[in-house]
């Protein structure tokens, strides 16, 4: 079983000028598979948490034959991927279209999307705040 733990964080929220980041952890028997963080497009912190989401199903391509939990703290992301509420949007609505047709491409031996109090996201919330300190091109 591998865990995932994504987190995305936006600075200046909203604004032309917001800089966002994301932050994955993943580990295996308690052992660290991979660790990232990186700056992606977007000015809302909802838009850098599915970016967080796309980035870890992209990683974790090469571990398709195993289970797969993947935890956030956004419970807005993890319940429209879980298609438990609906998605108003638009970007959003892309960018969930985007995991989807991540999810088509790769199919896991199983995988499931949890909601996690930011309390238990603290290693990818770090990366994804420390990736926002510094200014710098958009790698997303």
């Amino acid at each position: 079983m591998i865990y995932v733990w994504v987190d995305g964080s936006c600075r200046c929220n909203g604004s032309k000028n917001a800089l966002s980041g994301i932050g994955l952890v993943a580990k295996r028997d308690g052992k660290n598979l991979f660790s990232i963080g990186r700056r992606v497009k977007g000015h809302t912190n909802n838009i850098a948490e599915y970016y967080a989401v796309i980035h870890a199903l992209k990683e974790l391509r090469i571990y398709k034959q195993e289970d797969i939990v993947i935890y956030s703290d956004s419970k807005l992301v993890v319940c429209q991927i879980n298609e438990n509420w609906n998605i108003i949007s638009k970007p959003l609505k892309y960018l969930n279209n985007v995991v989807y047709t991540i999810l088509k491409r790769i199919v896991f031996k199983s995988l499931v999307f949890k909601w996690i109090p930011r309390e238990l996201n603290k290693e990818a919330n770090k990366i994804a705040q420390n990736i926002t300190k510094y200014r710098g091109e958009s790698d997303a």
